[in-house]
């Protein structure tokens, strides 16, 4: 009887996931940078600006899993992120008409990518900047079971020594026991890491709930010669005692990181400050 019962309940949650898959539309991989009246064209965006991302050497990046802005409190916690950053990579965006509202009082710079449409909104990983990237483009990787994508931003942003810096916002595949399709995503998104001559940042929800995702992000970042970086607090989220969100870094001096709780989404933000090298 209790295998009867719970092979329906499987059924039952895979009819369940295909269904939800229905209600989404995809797309493929399109960037915009006009979050207001989002026009998702094209798979990859380019600006000639020349203003520097860093503030006299130094550049703070935060990470955050946003949660679709499900949690009261996100304004003011995305504003504080923002207003103590230069950088600020989200997760989970979801661009409501809220969200939009907000980015309508702000003068960042903001790039996003559409992993997919529900009910007219658009979500997916979105990057704020204090300048406009060089380049920036947008990756998707379908999860096996819910046929939904994830999504990706690769982007390139000008720094006062006159190098670039190489920033892969990243928002995991979840739903998917095999390591596989989650492969594929990182080599995707990791690709120009290895090839950039510059400092890198590489963050966002790595979705390692399970040590055999953390073993293979951490052995991927060693062979590119990226860092993790060190927290004097690490309250980052975490799936079976596995940290889910993580942020690494190449050719850049830390000088302190900490991941702290926040009541705002379902993941704590991370913030790290560097100095250029």
């Amino acid at each position: 009887m209790k295998k009867k019962v719970s092979a329906i309940f499987a059924m039952l949650t895979l009819t369940g996931f295909i269904s939800l898959s229905w209600i989404f539309e995809r797309y493929p991989a399109s960037v915009t940078s006009n979050i207001v009246v989002p026009d998702f064209h094209t798979g990859c965006r380019f600006d000639s600006s020349t203003a520097s991302l860093d503030e006299d050497g130094t550049l703070t990046v935060a990470v955050w899993n946003i949660y679709k802005q499900q949690n009261e409190g996100w304004q003011a916690e995305l504003k504080g992120l923002i207003d103590s950053s230069q950088l600020v990579l989200l997760q989970e965006a979801s661009l409501t008409p809220l969200l939009k509202a907000y980015f309508a009082d702000h003068s960042a710079h903001i790039s996003m990518v559409r992993a997919f449409t529900g009910f007219d909104i658009a979500n997916g990983v979105m990057d704020i900047a204090r300048v406009a990237p060089l380049e920036v483009c947008g990756q998707l990787t379908t999860e096996p079971l819910i046929r939904l994508p994830k999504s990706a931003l690769v982007s390139t942003y000008p720094l006062s020594t006159g190098k670039s810096l190489l920033v892969v916002n990243l928002h995991g595949v979840n739903f998917s026991w095999g390591l596989g399709t989650y492969k594929q995503q990182l080599s995707m998104a990791l690709e120009e890491v290895a090839a950039h001559l510059g400092p890198v940042i590489v963050g966002g929800d790595f979705n390692t709930w399970r040590s055999e995702r953390t073993r293979l992000v951490k052995d991927w970042m060693t062979k590119l010669g990226m860092k993790e970086v060190d927290y004097r607090q690490d309250a980052r989220s975490q799936v079976f005692g596995m940290p889910l969100d993580h942020l690494f870094y190449r050719d850049l001096t830390l000088e302190k990181a900490n991941a702290r709780p926040t009541e705002a989404s379902d993941h704590n933000p991370i913030q790290a400050r560097f100095r250029l090298q």
